[in-house]
């Protein structure tokens, strides 16, 4: 019986460890595209609170150089920093997400003193949807995200070389593990983007409706665009 006890014990308290080690774990996952001449860097804090100690602290890239396998030397790309408001105010003009970035990013949820149950859910809930706003606002606008430090041109590239880069924070902080991993890419392999295709239409009532399959692009794409023409060379964005 005491052994039974002992085990069933050793199991808990392997259970709390697992959980209190995911708890205390800060992750930034890592996108990275090339373009021959150039790689773009787009990353994103899985967690509200890890996104909220980004943008306090910023964050820095390590980068890895390789010539056929071989290393040749490293860098570290500093402070990448939230944009100003001035920066929101100009990219408004031309970009429709930036508007509602910089919403996100200058609202300021009064600190609430009190320790309802109710009060404190509520404030937790703001924060969730901003944050959660937040990643989509970049996702859908890579301006967007390098002004939300979630992202970043690399143009001190030359092609016949492979890069690794990790994102991390500026500064490590206390209490909490950072797990990001190296992303490496050969400067020489250009991937296109998929397309969406078998697109149908369905007309009525001075209405048109477009439907294409999402389900291979999900891991791709976040949203669509949809442009329209008249004599299939001019296409104007419709939504």
């Amino acid at each position: 019986m005491m052994r039974k006890l002992a085990i069933l014990c050793l199991v808990v308290l392997f259970s709390f460890s697992d959980a209190k080690a995911q708890k205390d774990t800060f992750e930034i996952r890592t996108i990275v595209k090339s373009f021959g001449d150039s790689v773009a860097l787009r990353w994103g804090p899985t967690s509200k609170r890890a996104w909220q100690y980004g943008n306090e602290v910023g964050y820095k890239i390590e980068k890895l150089i390789f010539k056929e396998k071989a290393f040749q030397n490293s860098s570290t790309i500093d402070n990448i920093k939230l944009k100003p408001q001035g920066y929101w105010d100009r990219l408004s003009l031309i970009d429709p997400y930036a508007e509602a970035a910089k919403t996100i990013l200058f609202t300021n949820i009064p600190s609430n003193s009190e320790t309802r149950i109710d009060a404190i859910l509520t404030r937790e809930l703001q924060e969730d949807n901003l944050y959660g706003f937040a990643l989509l606002m970049a996702d859908l606008s890579f301006p967007v995200a390098k002004g939300m430090a979630l992202g970043f041109t690399d143009t001190n590239v030359a092609k016949g070389f492979s890069v690794a880069y990790k994102v991390s924070f500026q500064k490590e902080p206390q209490g909490f593990y950072v797990k990001s991993d190296f992303i490496k890419k050969d400067l020489s392999e250009i991937i296109s983007l998929p397309s969406p295709d078998s697109l149908e239409s369905n007309f009525g009532n001075f209405l048109v409706e477009l439907k294409w399959p999402v389900g291979q692009l999900n891991s791709t794409y976040s949203a669509y665009d949809v442009y329209r023409s008249s004599n299939g060379l001019d296409f104007q964005k419709v939504n």
